[in-house]
C-alpha cells in the first residue's frame, strides 16, 4: 500500500514536471518568435524621386526648357531639308516654332547697302539667328538658297567647309564662271538625303569678306541645278553702282 502511494506520487510528479517544462518551452519560443519578427527590418518606401525642394523643381524645369529648346533649334536648322508639301501641311504652330514663314507676295532682302534680292511669292523663308546666315528660303520646286555673308578666315575652301561639317561633304570642286566670279560645286547629305549644291561667292578684298550664296536640291541634275542657280540670280539679285 505505501510502495503505490510513493509510485503515484513520484507519476504526479513527473506529469506535473514535465507539464511545467512543455508550458516553459512554450513561452520561450513564443517570446522568441515575436522577438525575431520585431527584428526584421519593414519594407523602406523611398520617396525621394517623388520629393523635392521648390529649388530643385525649378531646376528641372528650366533643365527641361533648356532640353526642349535645343531639341526643336536641331530640327529648326535643318528644317528646309524636308520637302515643299511637308512643309505646307505643318500647323501654323510648328511653322512659328521653326521660325518659317511662307512669303505672300515678292519681298527684298537687302544684302548690303547696294546689293538687294527679290525673294519670290510662296517660298518659304527661315528666320535665322545666326549673324553669318543672312537668309534661307525654299521655292516650291524644292530648291533651296542660303546666303551666307562672314569674315573670311583663310582660303575659300577652308572657309566654304567649315559651314558643311555636319553634312558629309563631297566632291568639292571651285571653277572660274566668268571674270572675278567663281563658283563651287559639291554634294552633301542630310536627312538621309543626298543634295547637290552650286555655290556662287563673292569676295570684298577691302572689308576682308565673303559671301556666299548657295543652292541645293535633291531632285535637279548638276548641270540643271547650276543653271537653275544662273537664272535665279538673273531675275531675282540686283546691284546698284
Amino acid at each position: 500500500m505505501k510502495k503505490r502511494r510513493v509510485l503515484s506520487f513520484a507519476l504526479g510528479f513527473i506529469i506535473i514536471t514535465l507539464a511545467v517544462l512543455r508550458v516553459t518551452f512554450g513561452i520561450i519560443r513564443f517570446v522568441n518568435y515575436h522577438s525575431h519578427k520585431n527584428d526584421i527590418k519593414k519594407p523602406f518606401l523611398d520617396i525621394s524621386p517623388y520629393v523635392m525642394t521648390l529649388e530643385e523643381a525649378e531646376r528641372r524645369t528650366q533643365q527641361h526648357l533648356v532640353d526642349i529648346k535645343k531639341a526643336r533649334d536641331t530640327i529648326s536648322n535643318t528644317i528646309l531639308y524636308l520637302d515643299y508639301n511637308s512643309l505646307d501641311k505643318m500647323s501654323f504652330v510648328d511653322k512659328r516654332n521653326y521660325g518659317l514663314n511662307k512669303v505672300k507676295n515678292d519681298s527684298i532682302l537687302f544684302i548690303d547697302f547696294n546689293t538687294q534680292l527679290k525673294i519670290p511669292k510662296d517660298y518659304y523663308s527661315k528666320q535665322s539667328y545666326n549673324d553669318s546666315l543672312r537668309a534661307a528660303f525654299k521655292s516650291v520646286e524644292d530648291l533651296n538658297v542660303f546666303i551666307y555673308t562672314f569674315k573670311a578666315q583663310g582660303n575659300v575652301e577652308r572657309n566654304f567647309k567649315s559651314l558643311k561639317t555636319k553634312n558629309d561633304l563631297k566632291n568639292y570642286r571651285q571653277e572660274d564662271i566668268v571674270i572675278n566670279d567663281e563658283g563651287i560645286s559639291y554634294k552633301m547629305s542630310e536627312k538621309n538625303k543626298q543634295f547637290r549644291g552650286y555655290v556662287f561667292y563673292f569676295q570684298n578684298k577691302k572689308e576682308e569678306s565673303l559671301t556666299f550664296f548657295e543652292f541645293e536640291s535633291n531632285k535637279l541634275s548638276g548641270k540643271e541645278l547650276k543653271i537653275k542657280a544662273f537664272e535665279f540670280l538673273a531675275e531675282n539679285l540686283k546691284h546698284k553702282k
